[in-house]
């Protein structure tokens, strides 16, 4: 049987610099790997090239998967039908 897991409180603190406070129009900036990730996206939404959607039509769009599903189903139908 696992053992359960403790977690001990921490202790309290009444010094009001260790409490947790929201962040004020006179605190820095500090950059986080997060935000260094999100600025190197940027990079590619700014070069993005064509839109695919100005690249096919609506019809190939919906009728392309469609097609492709039915004949994957056919074919799963026709080695199923073969192995019985």
């Amino acid at each position: 049987m696992p053992l359960r897991k403790f977690r001990y409180a921490p202790e309290f603190s009444e010094d009001e610099a260790d409490l947790p406070s929201l962040a004020t129009d006179y605190d820095g900036y500090f950059p986080s790997p997060v935000h260094r990730m999100h600025d190197d996206l940027w990079a590619f939404a700014d070069s993005a090239s064509q839109a695919p959607t100005d690249a096919y039509p609506g019809w190939v769009r919906v009728g392309f998967p469609l097609a492709a599903s039915g004949a994957l189903w056919l074919g799963i139908y026709g080695l199923v039908r073969m192995l019985r």
